[in-house]
């Protein structure tokens, strides 16, 4: 799913200094969760560059890594909305690949014929 996207403060989140610095946010309530309501309550350790809401789970992107990871040893295991949230540094986003690219990998290729 796309999810929900917001531009916050005045740099980019692609900028150098922002490597290690997006959070993943699992275990979110089912419904209800609005996105400023999110991004603010991680505004809270210092300058979210970027958040996103998907089902159940989110990211948080802030301007330094130090600020993430404060961010998260201090929300891991909170309450947010009645649920107890996971916070985490995020990981590498993985390349998606595309539907013909695994199809190329599960296809067999050709193969001799054996003499009997």
């Amino acid at each position: 799913s796309s999810g929900i996207n917001a531009e916050y403060g005045g740099k980019s989140k692609d900028a150098p200094e922002a490597v290690n610095s997006r959070l993943f946010v699992g275990n979110l309530p089912a419904t209800g969760v609005q996105l400023t309501r999110f991004a603010e309550v991680f505004a809270q350790y210092g300058t979210v560059l970027d958040a996103s809401l998907h089902t159940r789970f989110g990211f948080i992107q802030f301007d330094c890594a130090e600020v993430a990871r404060r961010a998260s040893e201090e929300m891991n295991g909170s309450l947010f909305e009645g649920s107890r949230i996971d916070v985490n540094v995020a990981s590498e986003r993985r390349k998606r690949r595309s539907p013909s690219e695994i199809l190329k990998e599960n296809t067999v290729k050709k193969i001799p014929r054996k003499q009997v």
